[in-house]
């Protein structure tokens, strides 16, 4: 959802229409609605608590599933989110053999 706004003189030439301001989605009541039911259960079933957790479940399933596998990386948790990475001597952020870790990953499925 966006909102535009600007001095009066210069908006008025959008109402009398001089102007035309057009978007995707402008003034279309399903896409507000839709963004007001999205704020309102952001804001009110907490659904972040259950992300948090999924996403640890997946660091740790990816972290277990690597170790099983022979897969030189890891994965981290920081300030919830999470990187997959592998430390080499050239970079501690060079990606892990993507190849690899994509057979691995429907395992955790």
């Amino acid at each position: 959802m966006a909102a535009l706004g600007g001095r009066r003189d210069i908006m008025d030439l959008a109402t009398n229409g001089t102007v035309s301001i057009a978007g995707t989605y402008s003034g279309n009541a399903i896409a507000v609605a839709a963004s007001i039911a999205s704020l309102d259960y952001l804001t009110t079933e907490a659904p972040y608590h259950a992300l948090y957790e999924n996403s640890d479940r997946l660091r740790v399933g990816l972290n277990n599933l690597m170790q099983e596998k022979g897969v030189s990386g890891s994965v981290v948790g920081l300030a919830r989110s999470s990187k997959c990475g592998s430390q080499t001597h050239r970079s501690a952020t060079t990606a892990t053999r993507p190849a690899r870790l994509r057979r691995a990953v429907p395992h955790l499925v």
